[in-house]
């Protein structure tokens, strides 16, 4: 079994399409959602969906949302666990969970994004593929993992095993999709709800930077990506897709 945990502010856009995501490829699979003071129907949405919601109140706090991304899996009665965002999508089915000996997954992740001037997000086709292979945890076995340890963007870990030696990671390369730039306006407009609520310790040590930047420099980064994009199909197939059809 696996259980998926994320956190969530006014998600009821993304969250839909986040546990069809997990729920095609994992049945059964137990989703935890933190909403933390969510003003629309992300809640809601999330109880009709036969997830569990936990309550919190971090505001846009690195250090406190870290802590809980460090500590909420620990409770975990299953084997495996997903630590995430609601816009961080990982490729996982239950056949890849138990092929070799491993701890944490290794993740390439691709951001989608539309193309042109549409703000759909089924329609998605095509994404741009992040150099980099991440380690950064967010798929790991919580019976061998003691301590996940994330930094404060919780992209990278420095975990530690319970049996004392050194983390096994997967030969496999999962990919991992980054569902958060629908197109340049709808971030916009996100950045500026997540702006009014970031700490003055966020603010005080550059945290969460990128919600400060002005609109002009967020619309020019997205056309950058735009323009490195490669076609990948429509997002809503990758949403439907189920275990024997991937």
């Amino acid at each position: 079994m696996i259980t998926i945990y994320t956190i969530a502010f006014n998600e009821e856009l993304l969250l839909p399409r986040m546990i069809s995501f997990y729920r095609n490829r994992l049945p059964n699979c137990k989703i935890v959602v933190y909403d933390n003071q969510s003003t629309d129907q992300t809640a809601a949405i999330a109880r009709q969906a036969g997830c569990e919601v936990r309550c919190t109140d971090n505001k846009l706090n690195e250090r406190e949302l870290n802590n809980l991304k460090n500590n909420c899996w620990k409770d975990a009665a299953t084997d495996w666990v997903v630590v995430c965002d609601i816009d961080e999508w990982i490729d996982v089915k239950w056949q890849d969970l138990y092929k070799g000996h491993w701890d944490i997954a290794r993740t390439k992740y691709y951001t989608v994004l539309n193309k042109g001037i549409s703000e759909s997000i089924d329609n998605i086709q095509h994404a741009y593929c992040q150099a980099a292979i991440s380690f950064g945890g967010v798929l790991f076995n919580a019976c061998s993992v003691k301590d996940i340890n994330y930094d404060f963007s919780a992209h990278k870990c420095k975990p530690q095993t319970k049996r004392g030696t050194e983390i096994i990671y997967s030969d496999r390369i999962f990919n991992g999709y980054d569902c958060k730039l629908i197109n340049a306006s709808p971030v916009i407009s996100r950045y500026q709800q997540f702006v009014k609520r970031l700490s003055r310790e966020n603010i005080k040590n550059k945290r969460s930077y990128q919600f400060l930047f002005p609109a002009l420099k967020t619309r020019w980064l997205y056309l950058k990506l735009q323009f490195l994009s490669k076609r990948i199909g429509p997002l809503r197939a990758l949403i439907n897709c189920t275990p024997e059809s991937c």
